[in-house]
């Protein structure tokens, strides 16, 4: 059997554990952001932040098994971070705040994953304007609670304390589920 020329979840774990290893290693984070999206059979992934592409190429992995698509958005021009031609087919970048991404994108997500800016006030906000375009029981996965406690670390306790359910996995980084009720 010949092997699939496309991306795969282990090509995306392998492709970041030669930058981060050892004690760093992304797997844990890269494989529960990819079955997440899987799990619950996300058709619309909204992703505030890019960066280097981890999350972005792993939630587009679960998008390629799901028949979904992953609408991203990052201040820098992140573009190029995805360069498997079968895995852009699931994705749409838009090089802008995710405050403008709001006010384009109207379609409810069954996930928005946020990892934009780390500041408290943004963190929140992001939050604000993105739950109502979740769907109900979608899911709502914040990165960098534990690693940014002043930041998204705030805001997911501010959540868990005012009811909502969330779990706070402790990644490398730390990942916070909160799902819409």
């Amino acid at each position: 059997m010949e092997k699939d020329a496309t991306m795969n979840i282990m090509d995306v774990i392998d492709q970041y554990e030669v930058v981060y290893s050892g004690d760093r290693s992304p797997r844990p984070y890269i494989c529960l952001l990819y079955g997440l999206a899987l799990g619950i059979d996300a058709k619309l992934v909204y992703e505030i932040g890019v960066g280097a592409g981890m999350s972005t190429n792993a939630l587009l992995c679960a998008m390629k098994r799901t028949g979904g698509m992953l609408v991203s958005c990052d201040v820098c021009d992140c573009d190029s971070v995805v360069r498997d031609g079968e895995l852009r087919k699931h994705w749409r970048f838009l090089n802008m705040p995710s405050t403008q991404m709001a006010t384009t994108e109207r379609a409810k997500a069954d996930m928005v994953y946020i990892d934009g800016s780390h500041d408290y006030n943004m963190v929140l906000y992001d939050e604000a304007l993105f739950m109502p375009r979740l769907r109900k029981k979608g899911l709502m996965v914040f990165h960098d609670w534990k690693s940014v406690p002043s930041g998204p670390g705030r805001v997911c306790l501010g959540m868990a304390k005012s009811g909502v359910e969330i779990v706070m996995v402790p990644t490398l980084h730390g990942i916070a589920i909160a799902r819409r009720t």
